[in-house]
């Protein structure tokens, strides 16, 4: 649907052709212009808008497959083929969105969604391509405070890829208040199969557990992170940490490690720091969220989570994604931590200290 010459406005379901060559326009099932391709070659999208430079509209929500090979193809060979659009220069703006400054004024996801995932994160293009592996992170509908919507999920596992993210958990909490019911593991379970099978990187299911006295009751093979042996919880984000060494202990009895999510949003923690020490002195992992370390959560988590990483004692960094606001990403995170730890900041982003690993990025 759409088409035309030029440069025009791109609409949800259609939009208007791109180059000089004509050629079909940007929407749903149609193909890709400058005279480079057929339609059917593009990458169908579903309502929203950003405000780019140029007032273009943004395809926000993916609503088909994955890109196909021609749509790849296309999109490097409108590159290669037309003058004056030379690959972007990047503006950092509020520390998560970019624009390029080509003369179209494009946003980079425009590209991105069209071509190569992962890729280089275009934000940080400074920064050695690495795939992360991401452990936590809320783009599942499950009830919780995560995702709403399949389509939701799909545009955050777009967004989580394009940052550079080879494997996502979607992690879904445990809370006194929202237990894993059988129809809700069976609800979780096809919202997984569902957006697994249209995102551009490997979806992994596990959950965040609240501590509560219930789960020690509970099997804790039911919540590993899927493809590990290790199960995620969090320390509570007021009062003691008491119950979270009970939940630990029983994780640790059925031949699992626990990992231990944002201690440094914790009270106990903040008050305490010790806390987290004798943790990871128990031989659990400590994460830190993506978030804490670029100040979204405040100074105080800010401070204590790069502490807890410069000290060894935090292992492991996640993003905790949870929506638009606070999306699964960690390119930003992880260049702050390249220039502030140096190469050892790769072993916190990719997944080794899960005992995971993943082939070597895209230059």
């Amino acid at each position: 649907m759409g088409g035309g010459v030029g440069l025009g406005v791109v609409n949800t379901g259609g939009g208007a052709g791109f180059g000089t060559g004509g050629g079909a326009g940007l929407g749903a099932g149609s193909g890709f212009g400058a005279g480079v391709v057929a339609a059917g070659a593009g990458w169908g999208v579903g309502g929203g808008s950003w405000a780019s430079p140029a007032g273009l509209a943004h395809p926000a929500i993916p609503t088909t497959s994955a890109p196909t090979r021609a749509a790849v193809t296309a999109r490097r060979a409108l590159l290669k083929a037309t003058p004056g659009l030379p690959l972007p220069t990047l503006k950092p703006n509020q520390g998560e969105r970019t624009t390029w400054s080509h003369p179209a004024g494009l946003r980079h996801s425009f590209f991105t969604l069209c071509g190569d995932i992962p890729v280089r994160s275009r934000q940080y293009p400074d920064v050695e391509p690495v795939h992360f592996v991401d452990c936590h992170s809320h783009v599942l509908p499950s009830g919780d405070d995560g995702a709403r919507s399949v389509v939701e999920a799909l545009a955050l596992s777009h967004e989580a890829a394009e940052a550079g993210t080879a494997i996502l958990f979607a992690t879904p909490h445990v809370w006194p208040s929202l237990p894993l019911s059988p129809r809700r593991e069976a609800e979780i379970g096809r919202a997984l199969a569902e957006v697994a099978a249209r995102a551009p990187l490997e979806l992994r299911l596990g959950y965040e557990l609240t501590p509560a006295p219930g789960l020690l009751e509970e099997d804790p093979r039911r919540f590993v992170l899927q493809g590990t042996d290790r199960v995620l919880m969090e320390v509570p984000f007021v009062g003691s940490a008491d119950e979270l060494w009970s939940l630990g202990e029983h994780v640790e009895a059925a031949g699992l490690m626990p990992v231990i999510a944002h201690p440094e949003r914790a009270e106990a923690v903040q008050l305490d720091p010790s806390i987290a020490f004798a943790l990871a002195e128990r031989g659990w992992v400590l994460q830190v969220n993506a978030t804490s370390l670029l100040g979204f959560h405040g100074e105080t988590e800010e401070r204590l989570g790069w502490e807890l990483l410069e000290q060894g004692v935090a292992t492991l960094v996640a993003s905790d994604g949870h929506g638009a606001h606070r999306p699964p990403r960690l390119d930003a995170a992880y260049a702050l931590a390249r220039n502030r730890l140096g190469a050892s900041a790769l072993g916190l982003f990719d997944g080794s200290a899960l005992g995971l690993s993943t082939t070597p990025a895209l230059a």
